[in-house]
């Protein structure tokens, strides 16, 4: 009996010991990493490994977190620096106790600064105040300066302007105080931008003089051109013209002297807006001014100096009298202000698919962190009794015993535990979707307020469509939240609840809006898209399909059906005015329509009827 439970503990302690090298080899779980960022943390791993000392590791997972591009692994990383200086309490001199607390809020920095990019607000300015709460009694001037820098972006990312001011001071006195010039240079140049900003323009000119002045010391020729570039903005709001026409044309030298492409594009187009309000009569100057900077913008692909440069063309062609090019440079202006929110589209994309990883992330740390607690905790009890069994084998029948109820014991409290975890996971996404649902509602609200205060018909109008697209998508989250289901929803309570919502629409005459489906479940990916697809289909037959006379009693007919695995037919007809160009302009409705069908990978067929004169069939895959 001894024998036996030797090699079993033998076993134990090889498994225990496998299991500490492998995790102190690989301190993070590396799914979802790119090959740049396996390789950098490999390479990195040696010196890891190489070293005992907890705070030389905290340093190289900080440089190694630097060096990664994922923000799902890069924060992985630092939960590993968060927990194992939390780890260091006790034990330590007053030098390696003041490295402990620097590592921890340069780490707090670098998590804060991931979960506010990607959507985290909150936690984030929470790692970011505990940050400064250690800079405030920490030694280093250094972070103090990197840490109040963090917050005064932080305020002005939230546009809270005065206090952002407030918080740059404070890093620009830090600056001075640690001998760094050009950090001091850089800061009251942004101070001098904010302070324009917030309407201050005197102020500005002031501060932007010191900053230049500054630049002069350093003969940093780049951080003039900026300080002379912003100079021309802030003269150029108080009218003080000459001066400013004068800072912009010696930023534009400057910054050629430096061969910056891009901020002599910026700078040309300031230059041009600026001539343009003094009215200096030099419009062929102008007008060059303006298409070079455009040049600029078309060959560096940089939208928003294309944005700039075409909006000074448009007035400048106006002042020429030149309409036909007014008109062709404000097109193409609109039309990159539009590819640019596209692009504010998609990078907000990106930050809340970075913010879903990074909250599941967080929920399977906790539940990780759990289960290795319950499984620690059944390892202890059974090496307890395997002990016991082998310095007392009289005893080992009621030592198996009593394992065996103790090990129920265990499975059950694990059980409950996972129980209670599903039950707050599922409480969790159902607040979740009611707070999705009363944002929707509030949006609408907004929207209808404005509505409301446009004297324009046409833009109200617009305000109305939009409220009537934000809620077929809030009915999803509404639906959710009230059967509690959270994959496979009821679409048929779905599609009454929308038509009914859309029917309240204000049309001249009662409108009959009939639907049948023998769809029972979709899931939300399906259901978002869908829903919008027939928002729009309704809402364009009730604006435009019986305006005129017609026989039949006004009617729209909605059929929903399977027609295939995973795969549905939608026939929508109407007995309306038929296929006109008013009614299927390419409007926004319509290329809406489009892009919601692509993304259920379907097609859209039109068939007109002499009972239905408009007739679409749509086949559509349900997202899996």
């Amino acid at each position: 009996m001894n024998k036996n439970a030797l090699i079993a503990v033998l076993f134990l302690w090889i498994g225990a010991y496998c299991y500490g090298r492998d995790a102190q080899q690989y301190p993070i779980n590396m799914s979802g990493a790119n090959d740049h960022d396996v390789a950098v943390i490999s390479e990195g791993m040696h010196a890891y490994n190489a070293t005992p000392d907890v705070l030389e590791k905290a340093q190289i997972v900080l440089d190694i977190s630097n060096a990664i591009e994922g923000y799902t692994v890069k924060r992985r990383l630092l939960q590993v620096n968060i927990k194992s200086l939390h780890r260091m309490t006790t034990g330590m001199n007053k030098s390696r106790l003041s490295r402990r607390n620097e590592l921890l809020a340069r780490t707090y920095l670098e998590s804060a600064d991931i979960l506010m990019n990607t959507g985290s607000g909150d936690l984030g300015r929470d790692y970011l105040f505990d940050a400064k709460r250690i800079a405030d009694s920490h030694s280093s001037d250094r972070l103090k300066l990197d840490v109040n820098s963090a917050i005064s972006v932080l305020y002005h990312r939230q546009g809270q302007l005065e206090e952002s001011l407030k918080y740059f001071e404070i890093t620009h006195k830090l600056s001075l105080k640690v001998g760094d010039s050009s950090e001091a240079g850089t800061l009251l140049n942004n101070m001098g931008v904010l302070e324009s900003e917030l309407g201050n323009n005197v102020k500005s000119v002031k501060t932007l003089n010191k900053a230049l002045e500054l630049g002069k010391q350093l003969e940093d020729e780049f951080l003039q051109g900026m300080c002379r570039n912003n100079l021309g903005g802030s003269l150029g709001h108080l009218k003080r013209y000459d001066e400013a026409i004068d800072q912009l044309k010696q930023a534009l030298v400057l910054f050629q002297k430096v061969d910056d492409i891009e901020w002599q594009a910026y700078t040309m187009a300031k230059l041009a807006k600026v001539m343009l309000l003094a009215k200096t009569n030099d419009d062929q100057k102008i007008l060059d001014l303006g298409l070079h900077a455009l040049h600029i913008g078309d060959s560096l692909e940089l939208k928003d100096i294309q944005r700039r440069a075409l909006s000074v063309l448009h007035k400048t062609y106006v002042e020429f009298g030149d309409y036909k090019n007014a008109y062709e440079s404000f097109r193409k202006y609109e039309e990159v202000r539009t590819q640019l929110r596209g692009e504010k589209r998609k990078i907000q994309s990106v930050r809340r698919e970075a913010k879903y990883e990074i909250e599941k992330q967080l929920a399977e740390e906790r539940s990780k962190s759990e289960h290795k607690i319950a499984l620690v905790k059944a390892n202890k009890s059974r090496q307890e009794i395997i002990s016991i069994a082998a310095f007392a084998g009289c005893f080992f029948l009621l030592l198996f015993m009593l394992l065996i109820v103790h090990r129920l014991r265990v499975v059950k409290r694990q059980k409950r535990l996972i129980e209670q975890q599903n039950e707050e996971r599922k409480l969790l996404l159902k607040e979740i979707h009611h707070r999705i649902k009363n944002n929707f509602q509030v949006i609408s609200s907004l929207l209808r307020l404005q509505a409301n205060e446009e004297n324009n018909e046409r833009i109200a109008q617009a305000f109305d469509d939009a409220v009537l697209r934000i809620q077929s998508m809030a009915s999803v989250h509404e639906l959710i939240y009230k059967q509690e289901m959270f994959e496979a929803l009821d679409f048929r309570s779905y599609l009454d609840r929308l038509l009914s919502s859309i029917q309240s629409y204000a049309t001249e005459q009662k409108v009959l809006i009939s639907a049948e489906t023998s769809v029972e479940k979709l899931n939300i990916k399906t259901l978002v898209p869908l829903g919008i697809t027939i928002n729009e289909l309704v809402t364009n037959s009730l604006k435009y399909a019986f305006h005129e006379t017609v026989e039949n009693p006004p009617e729209i007919k909605l059929e929903i059906i399977e027609d295939g695995e995973d795969v549905y037919k939608m026939l929508y007809r109407d007995n309306g005015s038929g296929y006109t160009e008013t009614r299927h302009k390419k409007g926004f409705g319509i290329e809406l329509i489009e892009t919601v069908i692509e993304q259920l990978d379907g097609t859209i067929k039109r068939e007109n009827t002499p009972d239905w004169k408009n007739t679409l069939e749509i086949q559509f895959k349900e997202i899996t």
